[in-house]
């Protein structure tokens, strides 16, 4: 079972290799415990340092995108923060790298679900095959946003609907679009939707 699809009317663009940067988002979990996300961005241009840089900045708005809608740290618990993102260059011809340093904890007071599950939201291109698609995990779904043991169906859609708008964003604010990377063809591809399962998975490095 799934949560609702998020917008799809992101365009289509593929990227190569010096046109993509891979980044690593770090969370401090419940009880000192530690988690990661690897996330793909294609760029338009080769990316240069200022590039880089400004992504690191953009990037801390993540769980936080919404406005006045509901935001994706408005699921997690309290327990859970992210505390910093890694950004480097996939080309290694031009080895760039750039670091940011956050403190963004989930709104919602009280437990997060077990340290080692965590909600799955796939992530679509326009390629229909297994390199088309990408799954990112987010941990430290608050307790309460589970109903008979799944997550929320309301929930997992604001979840899809949320990454929708924090990948507009990216893309307006600083020129990165988030995207599937296919290490086997070496291109990457604009995510056209996201769909969240309603089922806790257990968490671990992903690509996306």
């Amino acid at each position: 079972m799934f949560g609702d699809l998020g917008r799809d009317d992101q365009a289509m663009t593929t990227y190569d290799i010096t046109q993509v940067v891979r980044g690593t988002f770090n969370w401090s979990l419940a009880n000192g415990g530690l988690g990661q996300n690897v996330f793909h961005f294609g760029t338009a241009d080769v990316p240069d340092q200022d590039a880089m840089d400004l992504l690191a900045v953009e990037a801390e708005n993540f769980t936080s995108i919404g406005g006045s809608f509901v935001k994706i740290r408005d699921m997690q618990s309290n327990e859970v923060t992210l505390v910093g993102a890694d950004f480097r260059t996939v080309d290694p011809s031009n080895p760039l790298e750039s670091h940011g340093t956050y403190d963004v904890a989930g709104s919602v007071s009280g437990e997060s679900v077990a340290l080692e599950t965590a909600v799955v939201t796939t992530l679509y291109s326009e390629l229909a095959s297994r390199r088309g698609r990408g799954r990112f995990f987010l941990p430290g779904l608050a307790t309460g946003k589970m109903t008979g043991g799944r997550i929320d169906p309301t929930t997992a859609s604001v979840i899809s609907g949320r990454c929708g708008d924090w990948r507009d964003s990216l893309l307006s604010d600083a020129g990165f679009d988030w995207i599937v990377w296919s290490r086997v063809a070496s291109t990457g591809r604009s995510i056209s939707s996201f769909e969240t399962r309603v089922i806790l998975h257990h968490q671990r490095r992903r690509n996306s």
